[in-house]
């Protein structure tokens, strides 16, 4: 096999979700969440020394809801997320641990339902990033150092969401964010319109009660593991099939540009396209599989970084 070229095969990656409604029938309710995924992903660091890392991600919500799905829902609560970023394992089974982040603050949202098919939203978020080691070792036997800023990041958008007629629902939601990374004279953070804006737009068209085809678009900025932030565009598509209200097949596809800017400044193309199996086995339960295509093209010629990862999921599904 040729130096520059590594496989990026995985065979463990997992997820896990839950949430529900304490007194989900009384006006005032506590509602929680929990999702933990485990994945192998190709690095995005083009001074890293394997091809892969290994994240281990957990977030966490809990708050008081206000209302029971009526005309106003209202939840105001608290967020949590752990992000472990690990290096592959080497021939005596260690994996190092690049590093870590904690994220906390307070989250709320407003529901308004002023016609019956239609409401306002809105959203709002503040939190802290607060990583472990704000200065990791990169190059060749860490003779490089890349700092990554603690920060502070928040949110604000607000919209609605609504049926256009009988088998089309639009959703659009606009807003505004900002972040700051570091402290005191050296401390950065977005500036201007250009890089607070954000958007949120979706288009759900129902040829039949059969057919579901579901477009959106998204603008907006997230942290980065290896730099600072990245403003990114992302557009996608699926279209579902179900059958007898026990199968659904489904087909997606979605391209997104990422732009990031601190330590490391670049421009990324992503592709992505794939296919879904679900199988209702019962009222509460579902069994799930899916294979996936990702493409990530570098627009500075970064070559190092560009990859093509072929991924195939099962999974099962259980509510009550």
């Amino acid at each position: 096999m040729e130096s520059d070229l590594q496989n990026l095969n995985s065979f463990n990656d997992g997820r896990f979700s839950l949430n529900g409604r304490l007194l989900p029938k009384s006006p005032v309710g506590i509602s929680f969440s929990d999702s933990f995924s485990s994945n192998n992903r190709p690095v995005n660091q083009p001074k890293a020394e394997s091809a892969l890392i290994r994240v281990y991600d957990n977030k966490s919500r809990v708050g008081f809801s206000i209302g029971n799905g009526s005309a106003l829902d209202v939840n105001i609560g608290g967020a949590y997320n752990y992000r472990q970023i690990n290096g592959l394992r080497d021939a005596n089974g260690n994996r190092e641990t690049i590093n870590q982040r904690n994220t906390y603050g307070g989250v709320g949202s407003v529901s308004w339902k002023f016609l019956p098919k239609t409401k306002i939203l809105l959203d709002t978020s503040y939190t802290l990033n607060d990583w472990l080691n704000n200065e990791v070792s990169t190059g060749s036997e860490g003779t490089e150092v890349t700092v990554i800023d603690d920060s502070s990041v928040w949110n604000l958008q607000t919209g609605l969401e609504g049926q256009l007629g009988n088998k089309t629902i639009l959703r659009l939601l606009t807003g505004v964010g900002g972040s700051q990374y570091g402290e005191g004279t050296t401390a950065t953070s977005l500036t201007g319109l250009g890089q607070r804006f954000r958007l949120d737009a979706g288009l759900r068209i129902k040829p039949s009660e059969s057919q579901d085809i579901r477009l959106e678009y998204k603008r907006a900025f997230q942290d980065v593991y290896f730099t600072n932030y990245n403003l990114f565009h992302q557009m996608a598509m699926v279209y579902e099939v179900s059958m007898r209200d026990r199968a659904v097949i489904s087909v997606n596809g979605m391209y997104r540009n990422d732009n990031y800017d601190g330590a490391v400044d670049r421009t990324d193309h992503r592709l992505q396209a794939g296919g879904a199996f679900a199988l209702n086995f019962s009222d509460y339960g579902a069994f799930e599989t899916a294979v996936n295509w990702r493409r990530l093209a570098s627009a500075d010629g970064i070559a190092g970084i560009e990859y093509d990862d072929l991924g195939v999921t099962f999974g099962l599904k259980w509510g009550y």
